[in-house]
């Protein structure tokens, strides 16, 4: 696993699991509305947040899935490391409505990209607590069980 430099705050009733193929650990919790909520990081890049943002939402735009951007918004970590928070909204495979938010983070010269979705019907209930998850990101490796 790739060691990014930094942490973040794993929610209760949560599990951090190794997927294959992926840099990072992906939070994932049990099922809701069809749909196991999940927190990734999408990757750790050099630059600003408007270069990173340019190259995530290239990768993500996709026909097939109806991608739409929705809104974008200033954020800051709790530890002070300031952002974007862009909020878009897709449909699975199987059609169920989903809603993504992707944080870009700046620290020092670089962009923490971290995306967290859920079924849109759950979005209201888990939104906090995927924002409390990413605003807790501070610099030290995740620990990985």
């Amino acid at each position: 696993m790739a060691d990014g430099g930094f942490s973040l705050q794993v929610p209760e009733g949560w599990e951090l699991r190794n997927v294959p193929g992926m840099d990072f650990p992906i939070l994932t919790a049990d099922p809701v509305d069809g749909f196991r909520p999940n927190l990734f990081v999408d990757g750790v890049e050099e630059g600003t947040v408007s270069q990173v943002e340019l190259q995530l939402f290239s990768r993500y735009r996709n026909p097939s899935d109806r991608y739409n951007e929705v809104s974008r918004t200033e954020w800051v970590s709790t530890s002070g490391n300031k952002g974007h928070r862009l909020t878009s909204h897709r449909y699975s495979r199987e059609g169920l409505a989903l809603i993504s938010w992707h944080y870009l983070i700046q620290e020092d010269d670089r962009v923490i990209a971290i995306t967290a979705t859920c079924a849109r019907e759950t979005s209201d209930r888990l939104a906090p607590v995927f924002d409390a998850a990413v605003s807790s990101i501070l610099p030290e490796p995740i620990p990985v069980p």
